[in-house]
């Protein structure tokens, strides 16, 4: 089996545990980039990494008020 480049809108909120409104608000405010082919929306491989990597670090201290 080849190796797939790209995930599905879909596809990518299965991986990571994202609902679908949290990644079209990502792809908005455009910390996550996709490319589209016709109606089909995908998210490079690369891209999701790149994507994930840049997310804040958790901060125990912060949830103690």
């Amino acid at each position: 089996m080849t190796e797939r480049y790209s995930l599905s809108i879909r596809e990518f909120g299965a991986l990571t545990g994202f609902g679908r409104t949290a990644i079209y608000a990502a792809l908005k405010d455009r910390r996550l980039f996709a490319k589209k082919l016709g109606k089909r929306t995908v998210i490079l491989k690369e891209e999701a990494e790149r994507f994930l990597k840049g997310l804040p670090d958790y901060d125990c201290r912060a949830d103690k008020l």
